[in-house]
């Protein structure tokens, strides 16, 4: 890895979530399932939220704003607001690990009940991979 750029047998490239809005950064991570919270509309679409917990971090832009391991997950769901995303609710069960991409908004700019929040399905940053499947 190089300032962030994502790696693969000695070829990087840069992640399209590395840093797009400041005081954020970009994340790649594994995250177990603590809580699943459901849908909840916004101004900005709908998003299928759930509290967790990190596992494992493969890759974080900015490491000095990473501030918790736990986090709540924000995934847009495809609407007329906002049409890119997951193309419906994917119910998420406690326990569940996932793999996601997006961006990490620590917690202190978060709002999130203390916990750090990613957020993510938006092009052109991220991704989620639940059951095998990537969205």
């Amino acid at each position: 890895m190089t300032n962030g750029d994502l790696c693969s047998s000695g070829t990087c490239v840069a992640s399209s979530c590395n840093q797009r809005h400041a005081g954020v950064t970009g994340i790649r991570a594994t995250v177990r399932i603590d809580r699943y919270l459901g849908l909840r509309a916004g101004h900005n679409g709908t998003h299928e939220l759930a509290n967790g917990t990190l596992q494992n971090v493969s890759w974080i832009y900015q490491a000095s704003v990473e501030d918790a391991t736990a986090a709540q997950l924000a995934m847009n769901v495809a609407s007329s607001i906002d049409p890119h995303g997951l193309p419906r609710e994917l119910p998420l069960s406690t326990g569940q690990v996932i793999e996601v991409e997006g961006e990490y908004i620590p917690v202190a700019s978060a709002n999130a009940g203390g916990r750090a929040v990613i957020h993510f399905t938006h092009l052109p940053c991220g991704f989620v991979t639940i059951n095998g499947v990537t969205y």
